[in-house]
Order: structure tokens, then sequence, then C-alpha cells
């Protein structure tokens, strides 16, 4: 069984007193509508492309040990 979030779009104080699975679903309980939205915001974030992090010069912004951020 597959958990899915849960996530509203405005929180308030009453949210933070709920445990994490009050924002969990299981896929089987979803219906069609909501599966195919979230194939679209699935689809949408596995599109993301990772960005580097850098400075006013265009170069990266290195830590303490010389690695990238």
């Amino acid at each position: 069984t597959r958990l899915v979030s849960r996530f509203p779009l405005c929180w308030t104080k009453e949210h933070f007193d709920q445990p994490t699975e009050y924002y969990l679903t299981k896929e089987e309980n979803m219906s069609s509508e909501e599966l195919a939205g979230l194939e679209k915001l699935q689809a949408y974030v596995n599109g993301f492309v990772p960005a580097c992090c850098v400075n006013r010069a265009g170069d990266p912004v290195l830590d303490a040990k010389g690695n990238e951020r």
C-alpha cells in the first residue's frame, strides 16, 4: 500500500496539532480525478532540473570543504 500526502493550501495553528498520518491517504482510496491530479503533479516534479548555487559572478558557491552547495 502506498501513502500519498494530502496537502492543504492554507495553514492554521490547528494543522500543526495533527500527526503526519493525518495528511496521508492510500492511493486505492483516491478518486480517478485525484489519481489523475497526482500523476500530473508527479510528472511536473519529475521534470525538475537540479540547479547549482552561484554567486553574482556566476561562479559556483562552495562550502568549507570545497564542495558545491
